[in-house]
Order: structure tokens, then C-alpha cells, then sequence
């Protein structure tokens, strides 16, 4: 069995938690996730996607099909917090 490397979230465009936003301080995420793909550029890497953020960024799809040998997987429409939610936000969400 060949290990693979999984990344989720990418292209998450809205409800950051604190941490991602602090991290934005830094840099963007795009250049976060250049930065972690950087050893497995020639390798099959997995790629969860969030899926609001694909028309947002440009850059992000042009370099993730630049990439053949990575496999795209959509993970949501947009990323939720649930311990952010009221209850009957997370009572609508699931029905």
C-alpha cells in the first residue's frame, strides 16, 4: 500500500476559526498550502474540497489541475463550525 497524503478544507472561503484566522495574519492560504504540498508536488495527494470557494479562487484551481496525479474530492458546499451554531441552526442543518 502506497501512503497518501490527505488535505481538507482547501478552498475554504468563509467561517475560519480563530486560529485560521490568526494564521491569515501570516500569510494567505494559498501560500500555506503551496508550502505543505511543496514535498509531494510529483506524488497522488488527496484534496477535500470546500466547495463555495472554487470560483472565488482562481489561482487555486489553475494550480491544483496543473497537478494530474492528485485526486479532487468535494467535501462540502461551504464549512460549517457546528459549536458555533445556535440549536435549531444545527436542528435545520442536518434535515
Amino acid at each position: 500500500m502506497i501512503p497518501h497524503f490527505t488535505i481538507h478544507d482547501v478552498l475554504q472561503s468563509t467561517n475560519f476559526s480563530p486560529r485560521e484566522q490568526l494564521s491569515l495574519e501570516i500569510k494567505p492560504f494559498f501560500e500555506w498550502f503551496k508550502e505543505a504540498v511543496e514535498p509531494f508536488e510529483n506524488r497522488y495527494v488527496k484534496l477535500v474540497i470546500v466547495a463555495e470557494g472554487i470560483d472565488k479562487q482562481p489561482e487555486w484551481v489553475e494550480f491544483i489541475k496543473a497537478h494530474k496525479e492528485w485526486e479532487v474530492q468535494v467535501h462540502c458546499w461551504e464549512h460549517k463550525v457546528m459549536k458555533w451554531m445556535e440549536e435549531e441552526d444545527l436542528y435545520n442543518e442536518i434535515h
